[in-house]
């Protein structure tokens, strides 16, 4: 400020009174931010206050307007004859009563202005008609000028009056709510709404009068239905704008009385002019020429408001079948509505619809001055729709599940999209089911949190059936979320429920699911396939069991051609390269995609489906492309395997059921599985069982059961166990595990709070702060929801990938069809070598799990919590205190063990095998157990007793922990006992004799099948009474201990007996039933494809079993005795006598047994193996004796050498010994008469002869234990061969020592 007394600066003020105190940076840079708040405060309210005075200006403005109005309307009313009033009478109070009208004060001004319009309305009408019929461009600002010309000035009054009688209908519809919002529904006698119905019936008048089509038609000239039709649309298209729908759909709800059930007739004469003004603009869409976004916009609006929100009563049970009844209702359109992009490119044809303006009223001088510009205005207004708001801005439609219902229900039979010969509809159709059949998906939805605005209508943004809101809908519902009422959300949960549950049964509808099958099958429409796979992967991921319980996937799994071009499909699945594009191969291989020339994907960089077998990470889009098909195809190509038998699998007419009689067998397949459940149960289970290879391998398969010929499955095979071995890769990336949303919040430290900067200022954060942290909570739950549906997407396609490569690996187990060494993945490496090189392995690259020693493999019962594509988390105290986590590379080998172990060497998985009992047996024997030390079981048994001292000795409560080291003392029969001095060879030879009297089917556990295999006993229960159980677990024990101390031991069991140890699933399905019982089986299968009359055999639902001289007769299922077997329950009474066979009699038994077993070893490490493995891994492998590996693995000790003349002769001998003799030899010296299944290098200790002195008259001698044998010199070669044998076949055992 500048002083005028002569100074004209400010001169600094001075203290006196001391130093000059310096004020500190940080108080400085304080009081001037304060300063500059207080600044802005100032200036903030100032601007607050000037908003506030102008809006109050405003308002006492447009009350004082309204006053004057209201005036000059009573008094042109009363002034008036009303009854010779004409068009040009009503123009000044009608634009009077749109400018001021007020609910609560204009009721009856409005109901005097529809009195007379109605007597007036044929004038009204032709005017309004022909206004409306204006093109946009007519007009230009600024070129009106009604002065010149009556007709101008006519068509001027028209547009006019077309516009005031929208606005009228407006507020008629308004005037409805109103009245119905203070009155309620009574049902007269005679069947008519009373009550608010009467004050009602002026407004809708007025509808009837300016909206009836045929009403219309008739005041005008003839030929003016086009006419009539787009001035219906537009000012339907103005309603709809103003909430058309939604006042409807409110009104609907409120006067439609209770209701019995669902009908398409109308309860009352008023429910019925309500919802014939709900169907009006969407019955004018068939014969309207407006552009299709149009149109679109206004179907999307009705879904929107009507189809999407959660349904009433009146909506379910009344307006949807009314809607559905209408033969022109537009269905088809509708769908294309619903596509997420309907709208075509911009041309600048389309209409025009500007934001409406409730304020905005006629020109008081209709014929004055300045007319034109305002004219032009109100042209652009009432004709045309913003191409920006239904293009850009698109009116969403929320999917939840009550718009899946609505469709199902509107879609009905009659629409017979089976006809549409271009297969538009169909895709339409099949693209919106996949949409909306998302949010029933089980893993991917959570409990609805929907809520329904009494205005909008809308459903809650955060659930997941709104996806696809807008940010401004995510904050609206931001704002009220915790304002919702608990008990509202649980009852809207439960309604969603039941609409699931609805929508699966219209879905699982036989008429509707044939119609749909035709109309793909008559869709030329390459995208119909992708469409339709996308929807059956919704219902695949909406129940564990969904193959069985949809009728639409149960029935495409028995459809071979569309098996086939859904692999062809797989293998075309590329992203197009921005650089590059396609390649030359690809495209040829898109074309000649149906012949399938090469079964194999196609070599481009950008193949999808060899990008999943690198481990390389897709994009979304390319994910959505890929993993529906290939899940799709592996789920339903899984159940046509699991029901078909090998005769109708290879296409062998020799085997019973073979190609001729396939087609028949499948038709009864697919009714066995419409309503089966415990067939839906059997059909998972593995198949497993060993049967001769035929001469006609390599046939073609018959094209009527078989999508694939056996060279083609072979290659499939190859293709998908890439896919499954790059799904490993996925699940488990090499990645650091993301921190924490929290640990990073507290890192950064807590938002501030209090005082935030706007754009107003600086103030105290409120709805502002609190808004956005509700958009980054729901913005933080729809991320979450979205990787959690990822997980579940993936991890469902690695499991069925898996289950459908197992049961491919297991037909070609029992009867080959792929070449040797076909599943063996040169791409997976777990053992090394001391060189480092992976065994087996040369040449290998490009590994997917990198080469570790089979010390590192860990298939512990802690690798579980690492679960395919859930991440790393955090391990809890009791986890960690087991040992460290586990490697990326761990967690890849043990998964691949655990699910595909067949892609490993089995030589490779004996060694993996092993080296978990080794590391095992040193953390729970230690190596004092080598020195005699430590802890241990010591026993002493009778040899003439061995089962019964055993069984108590052993039993669980006097030794809880078999995998100690054990030492045994025999008794022999006089009671001396044995000598020796037990290092390990006492032990194996007892328990070689105890597992041999154990599984003695003499002894009555087991039983021999007609192979001579073992199998648990029916009978057992008989035998030996309710205790029989423990029997089975002490066996179960037993067989555990000798597989854990690599004892082999000659005991042959059941191939479906294996399968129950070694499979996911306790029960085996029929295909198991020929280790069985071969006759059953083929019986059974002949009755399957049996031509003949069944009810001549004679047949019902029991079977008669005979036990120990007692016959007993048992019912298959429940009132068998009086069902008998017909063609139609044929194939569930095949697999209920297959299940009572198999699982059914000695299901107690087998648990007790795999509950023993897994006492000692985890079955997890067993299921690293099948059942030929296992049964290699129990007994060795079925193969001679090698003389030359046993002689390059011997080692000699007392003087002996590879060239001293007895072990030459000893040498000799052996060569001429036959098999059964150098198998004696094997057991004298190991106990055991099979050769180690690795080969003699890895008999622990090494085969060993020892120099026993120069006494002819000696017997050769055996320490078992060190696997030792004690060989005196002989003169002559004939004396050592008769020594020899006479020692070898003596089985004296220890008393020879």
């Amino acid at each position: 400020m500048f002083s005028f007394e002569g100074d004209f600066r400010r001169r600094p003020q001075q203290d006196l009174s001391g130093a000059t105190r310096k004020e500190k940076r940080e108080a400085l840079l304080q009081r001037a931010q304060s300063e500059r708040l207080k600044r802005e405060e100032s200036r903030r309210q100032h601007n607050s206050a000037i908003l506030i005075q102008a809006f109050y200006r405003g308002h006492r403005t447009r009350c004082f307007l309204e006053a004057r109005l209201r005036e000059e309307f009573d008094c042109k009313i009363r002034e008036g004859n009303l009854s010779q009033w004409t068009v040009e009478d009503l123009v000044k109070p009608i634009r009077c009563l749109l400018t001021f009208y007020n609910d609560s004060l204009d009721a009856q001004r409005l109901a005097c202005i529809s009195q007379l319009l109605i007597r007036l309305s044929k004038v009204v009408i032709k005017l309004s008609v022909k206004g409306s019929q204006i093109p946009v461009n007519a007009a230009p600002s600024g070129c009106v000028d009604t002065s010149k010309s009556s007709s101008t000035a006519l068509l001027n009054e028209g547009i006019l009056w077309s516009w005031r009688i929208r606005r009228l209908l407006h507020i008629c519809l308004c005037r409805a709510l109103s009245i119905a919002t203070v009155t309620t529904v009574t049902i007269e006698d005679d069947g008519v709404a009373s009550g608010g119905a009467a004050g009602m019936a002026l407004p809708l008048r007025i509808f009837e009068v300016f909206t009836f089509k045929e009403g219309l038609e008739d005041v005008l000239e003839e030929g003016s239905a086009s006419l009539v039709v787009r001035h219906l649309f537009q000012t339907y298209q103005f309603l709809i704008r103003k909430g058309y729908f939604e006042q409807l759909r409110w009104l609907i709800e409120q006067r439609t009385p209770p209701l019995m059930g669902v009908s398409p007739r109308p309860p009352t004469h008023l429910a019925a002019c309500l919802v014939d003004l709900l169907a009006r603009p969407l019955l004018l869409l068939s014969s309207l020429k407006e552009p299709d976004h149009i149109q679109y916009s206004v179907l999307r609006l009705f879904a929107r408001h009507i189809l999407s929100p959660l349904p009433s009563e009146a909506i379910r049970l009344f307006v949807l079948p009314y809607l559905s009844s209408l033969s022109t209702f537009p269905f088809v359109t509708l769908l294309e509505a619903l596509q997420p992009n309907p709208y075509p490119a911009d041309d600048g044809s389309g209409l025009i619809d500007l934001d409406d303006e409730d304020s905005e009223d006629d020109s008081y001088q209709v014929n004055g001055k300045g007319s034109g510009p305002r004219l032009n205005l109100y042209r652009r207004h009432c004709f045309s729709f913003v191409r920006d708001e239904y293009s850009q801005k698109r009116v969403h439609v929320p999917h939840t599940t009550w718009l899946l219902h609505s469709l199902l229900t509107l879609e009905g039979r009659q629409y017979g999209l089976n006809r549409d010969a271009m297969g538009g509809a169909t895709l339409n159709y099949l693209r919106i089911l996949a949409c909306l059949t998302t949010w029933i998906s089980k893993g991917c939805r959570r409990r609805s949190q929907m809520r329904e605005s009494a205005s909008s209508g809308q459903p809650h943004s955060n659930s997941p059936l709104y996806s696809g809101s807008t940010e401004e809908d995510d904050e609206e519902d931001g704002e009220s979320e915790d304002e919702e009422d608990p008990s509202r959300a649980s009852k809207v949960a439960r309604e969603e429920r039941q609409a699931i549950e609805e929508c699966i049964v219209m879905l699982n509808d036989p008429g509707r699911v044939n119609n749909l099958l035709a109309a793909v099958e008559h869709s030329k429409d390459p995208g119909v396939l992708n469409a339709l796979c996308r929807l059956c992967h919704n219902l695949l991921l909406s129940r564990h069991l969904a193959v069985h319980q949809f009728r639409l996937l149960y029935m495409l799994a028995f459809k071979p051609s569309f098996l086939r071009s859904l692999w062809s499909a797989i293998l075309n699945a590329s992203q197009v390269s921005p650089l590059f594009g396609p390649t030359s191969e690809s495209v040829s291989h898109k074309s000649s995609s149906s012949s399938f020339n090469s079964f194999q994907p196609s070599n481009s960089r950008l193949n999808l489906l060899r990008l999943i077998s690198r481990g390389v990470e897709t994009s979304p889009e390319e994910t959505g492309r890929i993993v529906p098909l290939l899940a799709v195809f592996s789920t339903l190509f899984t159940l046509l395997i699991v029901t078909l038998h090998d005769g109708e699998f290879y296409g062998d007419d020799s085997l019973p059921g073979g190609s001729s009689t396939s087609q028949t067998s499948i038709t009864q397949e697919q009714s066995a599985l419409s309503g089966n459940s415990q067939l839906a149960q059997a059909s998972q289970q593995p198949q497993q069982k060993i049967i001769q290879t035929s001469s006609s391998l390599n046939a073609s398969i018959s094209s009527q059961v078989m999508p694939f010929s056996l060279p083609e499955l072979a290659s499939l095979s190859l293709s998908l166990k890439d896919a499954c071995l790059g799904l490993v890769e996925l699940a488990f990336p090499e990645s650091r595990p993301g921190v924490h949303d929290d640990y990073r919040t507290a890192l950064r430290g807590q938002p501030q709070t209090e005082w935030a900067y706007g754009t107003d200022g600086i103030g105290q954060l409120s709805a502002q702060g609190s808004f956005h942290n509700q958009k980054r909570r729901l913005h933080h739950q729809k991320t979450k929801w979205r990787k959690r549906r990822s997980r579940h997407v993936w991890s469902h396609l690695f499991k069925v990938c898996v289950s459908l490569l197992r049961q491919l690996h297991t037909r070609d187990a029992r009867r080959p069809f792929c070449p040797d060494g076909h599943w063996i993945s040169r791409q997976v490496a777990i053992l090394q070598t001391e060189g480092g090189a992976s065994k087996g392995q040369p040449g290998s690259s490009s590994a997917v799990i990198t080469p570790m020693p089979s010390s590192d493999i860990t298939l512990r019962r802690r690798s579980r919590p690492y679960r395919p594509f859930q991440g790393l988390r955090a391990l809890t105290q009791e986890e960690m205190e087991e040992g460290p986590p586990l490697s990326t590379r761990e967690i890849r080998t043990a998964t691949i063990l655990r699910e595909v172990p067949f892609v490993v060497a089995f030589q490779e998985r004996v060694l993996a095998f092993q080296g978990l009992i080794l590391r095992d047996k040193m953390e729970r024997q230690g190596e004092a157990s080598y020195f005699l030390q430590g802890p241990s079981i010591h026993i002493t048994l009778r040899r003439a007793y061995l089962y019964e001292d055993a069984y108590e000795k052993l039993s669980p409560e006097n030794e809880p922990d078999l995998r100690l080291k054990m030492r045994v003392q025999l008794v022999n029969a006089v009671g001396m006992s044995e000598a020796g001095v037990d290092g390990g060879g006492v032990f194996r030879e007892f328990l070689s004799e105890l597992i041999k009297t154990t599984f003695d089917p003499n002894r009555g556990f087991f039983r021999l099948t007609r192979y001579n295999t073992l199998y648990p006993s029916p009978g057992a229960p008989l035998i030996f009474g309710q205790d029989f159980p423990r029997h089975y677990y002490f066996a179960g024990r037993i067989l555990g201990k000798a597989l854990y101390e690599n004892l082999l031991v000659e005991l042959p069991l059941a191939d479906f007996f294996l399968s129950k140890i070694v499979g996911r699933h306790s029960n085996v399905d029929v295909h198991h039933l020929a280790s069985m019982d071969p006759l059953m089986h083929r019986n059974l299968i002949y009755l399957k494809s049996y031509d003949g009359d069944i009810a001549d055999l004679n047949l019902d639902f029991t079977v008669i079993n005979e036990e120990l001289g007692e016959t007993r007769i048992d019912e298959l299922k429940s009132g068998g005795a009086n069902i008998p077997v017909t063609a139609a329950n044929r194939i569930e009474y095949i697999h209920l006598m297959a299940d009572y066979k198999l699982n059914r009699q000695i299901r107690v038994q087998c648990s007790a047994f795999k509950q023993g077993l897994a006492n000692v070893i985890p079955l997890e490490w067993l299921q690293m193996f099948d059942t030929r493995e296992l049964q290699v891994l129990i007994s060795g492998a079925p193969i001679p004796v090698d003389v030359e590996d046993l002689r390059r693995n011997t080692a000699y000790a007392g003087g002996y050498s590879p060239e001293h003349p007895t072990i030459r002769a000893f040498w000799t001998v052996v060569e001429q010994f036959d098999d059964l003799q150098r198998r004696l030899l094997l057991k004298f010296v190991t106990s055991c008469s099979r050769p180690p299944l690795l080969g003699f290098k890895e008999l622990d200790p090494p085969f060993c002869v020892q120099h026993a002195g120069i006494a002819s008259d000696r017997l050769p001698t055996a320490s078992t234990c060190m696997n030792l044998l004690k060989l005196p010199e002989f003169p002559d070669e004939e004396t050592l061969q008769s020594r020899l044998l006479y020692a070898i076949q003596a089985g004296a055992g220890f008393e020879l020592s």
